[in-house]
């Protein structure tokens, strides 16, 4: 069975979501945060090299 969900995720969520990682009592919430940072690094890092191709193949930007 697979969930899909969706988030908006911004710096203070990110922080909370650190901060639960590495201090919660539960082992379960600890390894739940963990995972989500997990997945919100690798879309970032997804978004920055597509911004990146898009840069090189349009330096000068969308005309305005």
């Amino acid at each position: 069975m697979e969930i899909a969900v969706k988030l908006d995720i911004d710096e203070k969520t990110i922080s909370q979501l650190s901060a639960e990682s590495e201090s919660n009592a539960s082992m379960f919430v600890r390894i739940f945060c963990s995972e989500l940072l997990q997945k919100i690094s690798l879309e970032t890092k997804e978004i920055y090299e597509t911004v990146k191709k898009i840069n090189i193949e349009n330096p000068y930007g969308f005309p305005q």
